[in-house]
């Protein structure tokens, strides 16, 4: 039966990707690779979480003020703002910053559009399979930085993003060429189409 991926997993097919030795566990510091090889997935886990997909973002999430009339975010939230149109907020250090009314003070509580930063097993497959593929490619530019590797990865990287994309414009219930902003993406892969990589 086929389980989800794990961090081990993903460290070890990065490792892989530049012809080293997998590791039988993470975060023991005896392995200089795969620590920086886990270092450089936390990287890419949160480059991913910083965009906004199906599985990551809340609407309509009630945050309250506190004692000094301020609304205050968790570490876990990347992006926040107004469910009003007219209205637009950010996340400034650990508070909600109204950007309209130029003030981090609120009257009472407010609907906020949240994306989340997610632990790796609160992520569907979809969205570690890219994460990891994007970590691989991340590495072999920066260790290996073998040309024929690195485009190797830089395919596993477009191929996993298009299966990602799929499943977010699907799950958004949405025309996935014309709604879908995470599609535009993934067809101007890095500045270059999906065609350009043979896809």
């Amino acid at each position: 039966m086929a389980t989800p991926s794990t961090r081990l997993e993903a460290v070890n097919i990065m490792l892989s990707a530049i012809a080293q030795t997998p590791v039988p566990s993470l975060g023991s510091g005896v392995n200089a690779l795969a620590d920086m090889a886990e270092t450089i997935l936390d990287e890419a886990e949160r480059d991913v979480l910083s965009q906004s997909w199906y599985f990551n973002t809340e609407y309509k999430v009630s945050f309250p003020i506190d004692s000094d009339s301020f609304i205050q975010l968790g570490d876990n939230i990347f992006h926040a703002d107004s469910e009003d149109p007219t209205v637009h907020y950010t996340k400034r250090g650990q508070r909600l910053y109204n950007l309209t009314d130029h003030t981090y003070e609120f009257t009472g509580a407010v609907e906020l559009t949240v994306v989340y930063g997610l632990g790796w097993e609160e992520m569907p497959e979809t969205a570690r399979s890219y994460v990891t593929a994007k970590a691989g490619r991340m590495i072999a530019e920066r260790y290996d930085r073998d040309t024929s590797i690195i485009r190797s990865e830089s395919r596993n990287e477009a191929e996993a993003l298009l299966r990602l994309t799929k499943e977010d414009a699907e799950m958004a219930d949405a025309n996935p060429l014309v709604d879908d902003p995470a599609m535009f993406r993934a067809n101007n892969f890095g500045g270059r189409s999906a065609i350009e990589w043979g896809l």
